[in-house]
């Protein structure tokens, strides 16, 4: 075995800004690490932070000036600003847009993706269902729109080259919805951690880390869990 290789699950809701930063750094620290002959299996799984938000979707800036307050709301995007241009987001919310709104049928697309790749090889599932998490993102903070529309959704399929038919009868499925609830509630990363909150990153099976960590920690988890295997 490469004692450089690591499997990673990351635990995600796509409406959590913190699991977009948290992959976003991921990303740059895979990419860093590769060239130290790193290699690295990633898979993608199911949270939903408010799973009794409904479909229709509601603008999000009423909705967390409502939570905050004015003032807190507009201290939370002066933070969150430069983070997105670390990682070369440009915030829906500083453009004005934004709408909450259920996450379960990204949810079903993201794993659709994974096992539709399968068909190929796993390398293969593990580029489709990285295209389809990051253009679910770009709807939610880029975009600043619903996320469940299944319009927006069958765009995703289309353009990773799927099946949008196909793509749609899944993520609208009854069964396809239940068991991502049902891997949600079985997710033994969220038990590790103390189920509070996402992102959650498991590096081969063991070792967990929680939050949208910057760069130089992921490296020094790589480096860790490297050492840990030889």
């Amino acid at each position: 075995m490469n004692r450089q290789h690591i499997d990673i699950k990351i635990v995600l809701d796509p409406g959590c800004p913190w699991c977009l930063i948290g992959g976003k750094r991921l990303e740059q620290a895979m990419a860093k690490a590769r060239e130290q002959g790193y290699t690295f299996r990633v898979k993608w799984l199911p949270f939903m932070l408010a799973p009794d938000t409904g479909t229709e979707g509601t603008p999000s800036r009423g909705h967390m000036v409502a939570m905050m307050g004015e003032e807190a709301y507009a201290a939370s995007r002066e933070r969150m600003r430069p983070i997105g241009k670390s990682i070369g987001i440009e915030w829906a919310s500083d453009k004005g847009k934004g709408v909450i709104a259920s996450t379960l049928r990204s949810l079903c697309l993201i794993d659709w993706a994974w096992e539709e790749g399968l068909r190929t090889s796993e390398e293969e599932a593990q580029r489709l269902q990285s295209i389809v998490v990051n253009r679910v993102f770009k709807i939610v903070f880029e975009d600043g729109e619903n996320v469940s529309d299944p319009h927006r959704l069958r765009a995703i399929a289309e353009f990773v080259g799927l099946d949008a038919d196909a793509a749609e009868e899944h993520f609208m499925s009854t069964a396809a919805q239940n068991g991502i609830r049902a891997s949600i509630a079985s997710c033994p990363y969220m038990q590790a951690s103390g189920g509070r909150g996402v992102p959650v990153f498991a590096f081969n099976e063991k070792y967990i880390v929680t939050g949208g960590q910057e760069v130089d920690a992921f490296l020094q988890v790589f480096d860790q869990v490297a050492a840990a295997q030889s």
